[in-house]
């Protein structure tokens, strides 16, 4: 199948589609269209017309991670640190992770308001590794992890993080 990119919203329909299909699915994609048949559905997207980017390119060389938690402990962590943002209309609030001897430290706020600071139980590999995320982006994807030991691995200040663990194969496919 050729590597596509289907739009979000597309792909929101097709899974409410087909939300209680039973049974086989047939996929077939054009140049322009992606579509989805089923027994008694059918239903069709246009393809964004662009080129997903090398994924393999913008990941950070595998190697040590800077530390390993628990994604359900520091979602947890996470949730409480950004109580600071309750009242306020921040569009991309920043979550910053340290981590430091005994764990991570976790700070959600800006710094020139309020800030909540949490401690989350972590294995460190590289102290004073430190980088910033979007906090809400970061809880939506903490929230999708099984509660194995994920490893994070941040390729430097304001480049991607790599968040893997062994108990969840991620396989990246070319296109």
């Amino acid at each position: 199948m050729p590597a596509v990119i289907v739009p979000t919203n597309g792909v929101r329909e097709i899974e409410a589609a087909l939300a209680d299909v039973d049974g086989d699915v047939t996929v077939v994609v054009s140049d322009s269209r992606f579509r989805v048949d089923a027994k008694d559905v059918s239903i069709a997207t246009a393809l964004i017309d662009a080129t997903y980017p090398n994924v393999e390119a913008l990941l950070p060389a595998t190697g040590q991670p800077a530390f390993t938690v628990k994604p359900k402990s520091l979602n947890e962590s996470l949730d409480r640190a950004f109580v600071v943002y309750t009242g306020t209309d921040i569009k991309a609030p920043a979550a910053r992770l340290t981590a430091g001897m005994g764990g991570v430290e976790l700070s959600a706020g800006q710094p020139q308001f309020d800030q909540g600071t949490e401690g989350v139980d972590a294995t460190v590999h590289e102290r004073g590794a430190t980088f910033a995320v979007n906090a809400r982006y970061l809880g939506e994807m903490l929230k999708m992890w099984p509660d194995v030991d994920m490893d994070v691995q941040p390729s430097g200040p304001g480049g991607p993080i790599l968040f893997t663990s062994k108990d969840v194969p991620v396989v990246f496919t070319p296109g």
